[in-house]
């Protein structure tokens, strides 16, 4: 699995590569939206992790960006400090797929993700 996370803090950063690492996938890491957004045009990812409150570009614009203008399917769920119902309609009107808070259950994560990496490669014929 090729995750591609936007994350400004640094610690959480540690911790989310660590994580998945230990699983086998391949982590590239990103400060901000406008760093995953440049990552995204360069190379193939399956799945992003994106922080919601970010500077430079925030998770909710980039979000907007990667489905308006790239017209990408890439399955995105947030993590975020905290989410209220007005964030989860946010999310899903930028784009997101799916939000979570941390600290997060690892493994729920995990499955999470699986299942909107095979539901995407299913909606695009992959």
């Amino acid at each position: 699995m090729k995750i591609l996370v936007a994350e400004d803090n640094k610690l959480n950063q540690k911790i989310v590569q660590y994580i998945f690492q230990k699983k086998g996938a391949i982590i590239t890491m990103t400060n901000n939206g406008s760093e995953a957004i440049e990552e995204l045009a360069k190379s193939r990812y399956d799945i992003l992790l994106i922080d919601l409150h970010m500077p430079v570009l925030d998770g909710y614009e980039a979000a907007k960006i990667i489905r308006n203008e790239f017209k990408s399917t890439i399955p995105i769920i947030a993590l975020t400090a905290s989410i209220s119902p007005e964030d989860m309609d946010s999310c899903e009107l930028c784009g997101i797929n799916k939000c979570i808070s941390k600290p997060f259950d690892q493994d729920k994560l995990w499955d999470m993700m699986i299942d909107l990496i095979v539901d995407n490669r299913l909606a695009n014929g992959i």
